[in-house]
C-alpha cells in the first residue's frame, strides 16, 4: 500500500468535497431531502478527510485552520441547508467566511 503525503491527502479530499459540495448545490434546487442526502454525503467525507490528517499529523497550523473552516460550514449549513446558495437568507459575513473557506481549500490544494 502505497503512503500518500499530507498534500495529496488534502488534495483528494478537497476534490472529494468539492464535487459533493456541487452536486449539493444542484440538488439543493430539486428537492430539500436530496440535499440533506448530498449533505450528509459531505459530512461522510470530512470524516474520512480527518481520520486521514489525523493519521499524518502535518502542520499543526494548517489542521487547526481545516477543522474551524470545516466546522464553520458546517455549522452554516445546519442552521439553514440554503444558506450558501439563497442570498435572502445569507449575511453579508457569512457570504465573506464561505468565500474565505473556499479561497482557504483552493489554496491547500497548490
Amino acid at each position: 500500500m502505497k503512503t500518500r503525503s499530507t498534500e495529496e491527502i488534502i488534495r483528494h479530499a478537497l476534490q472529494k468535497e468539492l464535487s459533493v459540495l456541487s452536486r449539493a448545490k444542484d440538488k439543493a434546487r430539486q428537492t430539500s431531502e436530496d440535499y440533506i442526502n448530498a449533505h450528509t454525503e459531505l459530512s461522510e467525507t470530512m470524516k474520512e478527510f480527518q481520520a486521514e490528517l489525523d493519521k499524518k499529523v502535518p502542520c499543526p497550523n494548517k489542521l487547526v485552520e481545516i477543522n474551524k473552516r470545516t466546522k464553520y460550514f458546517d455549522s452554516l449549513t445546519r442552521k439553514n441547508p440554503d444558506a450558501i446558495f439563497d442570498k435572502e437568507h445569507t449575511t453579508r459575513h457569512e457570504h465573506d467566511a464561505l468565500a474565505s473557506y473556499l479561497t482557504f481549500k483552493y489554496k491547500a490544494q497548490s
